[in-house]
């Protein structure tokens, strides 16, 4: 039996019928550790329980309760709505509008946002591929600016003696479309 791609209380089931296949065969408890690189307490714990007993235990199946599961919902629109968003940027959004949001470190908030895309099929994608390519031309006072993504071109017109002089400079700057 290949445990591969089952959740953790398939793959620890799978990892009981192992040890007791073992067993059954005459190893040693030390010698099922060492072979299914487990350790020599837990294999005793699996070889004394049966079926039902390891399917009712704890280390069958735990509910373990996330610190985030209530933004889940939140995350869950905010990605589907901006995939290319990071982990921090879902982490600062939450922590602006939750004051009741709690004390976690950014790999927990990252670990929850993977978990998020993960179970929602929600793939990370690049802003630049998300959001169509924009132009925006914008003229102020003589001056003209073109918006383009994240690049902002300044062309400015003036007369100096009689001639007509253009002056075009381009700086990178953060921009929100």
């Amino acid at each position: 039996m290949d445990a591969q791609g089952l959740k953790s209380s398939q793959r620890k089931l799978v990892m009981w019928y192992k040890v007791t296949e073992l067993k059954s065969k005459g190893l040693h408890c030390v010698q099922i550790a060492r072979e299914l690189g487990l350790h020599r307490h837990t294999v005793e714990k699996y070889v004394k329980m049966t079926l039902e007993e390891f399917q009712t235990s704890q280390a069958y199946e735990r509910g373990f309760k996330y610190k985030l599961d209530i933004f889940e919902e939140e995350v869950k629109n905010e990605l589907m709505r901006a995939p290319y968003l990071s982990s921090r940027q879902v982490h600062d959004h939450l922590r602006e509008h939750h004051a009741d949001f709690p004390e976690v470190s950014e790999k927990t908030v990252f670990n929850f946002v993977m978990r998020v895309r993960d179970k929602y099929r929600i793939p990370k994608t690049n802003e630049e591929t998300f959001r169509p390519n924009r132009c925006e031309v914008i003229k102020l006072a003589g001056t003209s600016y073109r918006l383009e993504n994240r690049k902002t071109i300044f062309t400015s017109e003036s007369t100096v003696n009689g001639k007509q002089l253009r002056k075009a400079t381009s700086k990178t700057i953060e921009t929100r479309v």
